[in-house]
């Protein structure tokens, strides 16, 4: 959910004097900086103001003020504490699933430890697509991103350690980074799902990664809050050129069941 900001100058006095008269001293600055957080209404702004800025013919993905405040409530905002600049979190129902609406495939609840209201977790798919679309104009400018997956397993998972997954990150038509990942690695005996056909039921095997597959693989790393985070790439914002960064998770090659996913959301972090 958004935080909405008190006034640059509520926030300026928790660190001077009312009647102060002069230039700030630098750490203070930064502690003003560090303690302001994007208001609403100015990323339904921008939001609007690069819609407008869209060559004749380019569909709008914002449909109104409205429309905006309801994507905007699907992101979490805030300044990273090393440089001061942005840092977004979208939610997983800010993101496009495939199959995402049929509760065959993909059933939403609530989770323990999340920033959102819910989580939605995979029950049973051979098509996995995941993607993001932000338009760069809230991110700042003149900075390099990593996008990361924050995601978790649950028990009985299976399918997400062979074939491995791939990420890309696309700006307008240009495809700046792909990777090999692997959302379970190092699964040293792979759960045994059971298939039910006809009445009867059949236990059959994941087989595991062979080492050598399509080159590095990377893999995630626990978070602090108890989910994981898996980077999927990185990307520069240029200053002034507003258009939208697309971040992408799939693994949609064999028809490979798979299951036990859970997903958060995709954050957004500046490189330090």
């Amino acid at each position: 959910m958004c935080i909405w900001r008190p006034t640059d100058w509520t926030v300026k006095s928790l660190y001077v004097c009312e009647n102060f008269v002069g230039d700030i001293p630098l750490t203070k600055k930064i502690l003003v900086g560090l303690t302001t957080v994007a208001n609403p209404t100015d990323l339904v702004k921008v939001r609007l103001q690069a819609e407008g800025k869209l060559p004749t013919g380019v569909p709008r993905r914002c449909l109104g003020a409205p429309n905006a405040y309801s994507t905007i409530v699907r992101q979490s905002f805030g300044l990273d504490k090393g440089s001061g600049k942005k840092r977004i979190v979208t939610s997983v129902r800010g993101l496009s699933i495939v199959w995402g609406d049929a509760p065959r495939y993909w059933k939403w609840k609530e989770a323990e430890n999340s920033r959102f209201a819910e989580v939605a977790e995979l029950t049973s798919v051979c098509w996995l697509e995941i993607k993001a679309t932000i338009n760069t104009d809230i991110l700042s400018p003149r900075t390099t991103y990593r996008a990361y997956l924050i995601f978790n397993t649950v028990r009985g998972s299976y399918g997400l350690t062979f074939p491995t997954q791939e990420t890309s990150i696309k700006i307008g038509s240009q495809v700046i980074s792909k990777h090999n990942v692997c959302l379970q690695p190092d699964v040293s005996d792979p759960p045994k799902p059971c298939l039910t056909l006809l009445g009867r039921s059949a236990v059959f095997r994941v087989p595991p990664r062979p080492a050598d597959s399509d080159g590095p693989v990377q893999s995630p790393v626990t978070r602090g809050d108890g989910w994981m985070e898996l980077e999927m790439g990185r990307f520069f914002i240029e200053e002034g050129k507003g258009c939208e960064v697309e971040i992408s998770l799939t693994e949609i090659k064999g028809g490979h069941w798979k299951r036990g996913l859970v997903v958060q959301g995709i954050e957004l972090r500046p490189v330090e």
